[in-house]
């Protein structure tokens, strides 16, 4: 596998359901979106998955959003992370406590694609939406879990429009 080292040396069980669908995938544009509700924490997160190559808006990669709260440079020399959510609709002191979690996640999604994938890939995790609970942590593991249910997602049609539905009942836009 060339210069490709996954991390943990095998898959994690979440993604074998979508493990052909990752590996036939023709690197189209996908979207995603994806929630975990705990005891005390929450989360809900929507994306979108481009190429670099095919990234709409490749002039705005190496800048700031204006309505965003911020853009992080490159995950690993080649991946970016835009978080598009306006400040107005979700607070930065809450996107500061799960920031490093969902980079993380990120980060091993990456991983993870460009095993089953069998080549490095650079990728483009564009935030579009994200929903908070008023008295739940958007930390402590719901950030990473709503991240990979949103990737899930993006492979299965019915994941998808149960987080749609779910988005529609119990957030306000």
């Amino acid at each position: 596998m060339n210069d490709i080292t996954y991390i943990y040396g095998r898959i994690p069980d979440k993604f074998f359901s979508i493990k052909k669908s990752i590996s036939n995938w023709n690197y189209e544009n996908i979207s995603g979106i994806g929630q975990k509700r705990g005891h005390d924490k929450y989360a809900i997160i929507e994306l979108n998955i481009y190429t670099i190559e095919n990234y709409p808006n490749k002039e705005l990669l190496n800048e700031r959003y204006p309505n965003s709260i911020g853009k992080e440079n490159y995950l690993n020399n080649s991946s970016v992370f835009i978080w598009r959510v306006s400040e107005a609709e979700f607070p930065k002191s809450i996107y500061e406590n799960g920031k490093q979690e969902l980079i993380e996640s990120i980060r091993s999604t990456i991983d993870i694609f460009s095993f089953i994938k069998k080549q490095k890939l650079n990728l483009v995790f564009e935030i579009t939406w994200a929903g908070y609970g008023m008295t739940d942590a958007w930390g402590k593991g719901a950030v990473s879990m709503a991240f990979t249910n949103a990737i899930l997602s993006c492979f299965d049609k019915k994941l998808y429009e149960k987080g749609m539905n779910y988005k529609n009942k119990y957030q306000s836009v």
